[in-house]
């Protein structure tokens, strides 16, 4: 079924992305200002707003704020 969790996006849209197939999860303010995503056997990378500490206790069913 999968770790799926609600993000926003660099642009404030709602994105949902399924952990378990994700590879990296990172901070970075220099270049993208979020947090990147990287998936398994993708070359593309998701930037969303929230820190990887929120996006953890998203996919753990906790409340970030």
């Amino acid at each position: 079924m999968g770790t799926w969790i609600k993000c926003t996006n660099e642009n404030g849209q709602d994105i949902y992305a399924n952990l378990e197939n994700a590879t990296t999860i990172f901070r970075d303010e220099g270049r993208h200002r979020g947090t990147v995503i990287e998936f398994m056997g993708s070359h593309d990378a998701v930037v969303v707003r929230e820190r990887p500490d929120q996006i953890l206790q998203l996919a753990k069913g906790e409340n970030p704020n």
